[in-house]
């Protein structure tokens, strides 16, 4: 068969039929040819290797469309503790508090007081005042009830202020109570006096400010020197 063909093709037409088989039905086609010998198959196989050539590599193709989004995956296992940081630094050390005991001359101090007592109690209740520094010479004191004023006082209930060696004690309110304290005793360190109940009251209350100032020097004539 391949005898006929090839007499009547040539040896070139021959080889271009064989080939254009070849590539027309798949590199297998050989094998798939009616009449074929197996010598004949050895000598088409033979053929296709030597005339077959990779054609060129075709351009390519557009991208496809993006697929659907995937399902969120499960989160994952929590990670272990990390080791402690290094310790940071230690700051500068702060400037050292103040030591004094005792207020400067002419400095003021101020406070709060507030004064409640039941007449089941007793007639007459406690009413106290600290200096958070000493005051020395003790102050003298001065009760300011409330809307009142005193020329040693120049201050108010909510802005208290104190002439040199004053302490002036303001009253916001005061219900249920005498004028003013009694039984007053004067330290250094504080004040204390005792309030009696108006009669007829069962419980007394008053609340206010306080401020006392540091006494300046004084000259050998006992005059004050201004500080």
């Amino acid at each position: 068969m391949f005898s006929r063909i090839h007499q009547k093709l040539g040896t070139a037409g021959f080889v271009i039929a064989i080939v254009a088989l070849i590539v027309a039905l798949g590199g297998a086609a050989y094998a798939a040819l009616p009449g074929l010998n197996s010598k004949e198959k050895k000598e088409v196989k033979k053929i296709a290797k030597k005339f077959a050539k990779q054609g060129a590599t075709g351009a390519p193709g557009a991208p496809g469309v993006m697929g659907p989004a995937g399902a969120r995956g499960d989160s994952g296992a929590k990670g272990d503790t990390g080791a402690p940081g290094a310790p940071g630094e230690t700051g500068p050390e702060g400037p050292s508090g103040p030591t004094t005991t005792k207020l400067a001359p002419g400095q003021t101090v101020k406070g709060l007081w507030q004064f409640q007592f039941d007449r089941r109690i007793g007639p007459l209740g406690p009413l106290t005042i600290s200096y958070p520094l000493l005051v020395e010479p003790a102050p003298i004191e001065v009760y300011v009830p409330p809307h009142g004023s005193d020329p040693n006082c120049p201050g108010t209930v909510d802005d208290p202020q104190a002439n040199r060696n004053y302490l002036c004690i303001y009253a916001k309110l005061a219900n249920g109570t005498e004028p003013a304290p009694s039984e007053l005793e004067n330290k250094p360190w504080g004040w204390q006096g005792a309030w009696e109940i108006k009669s007829g009251e069962e419980v007394a209350l008053a609340r206010g400010s306080w401020a006392a100032t540091e006494q300046c020097p004084l000259n050998e004539k006992l005059e004050e020197i201004p500080c």
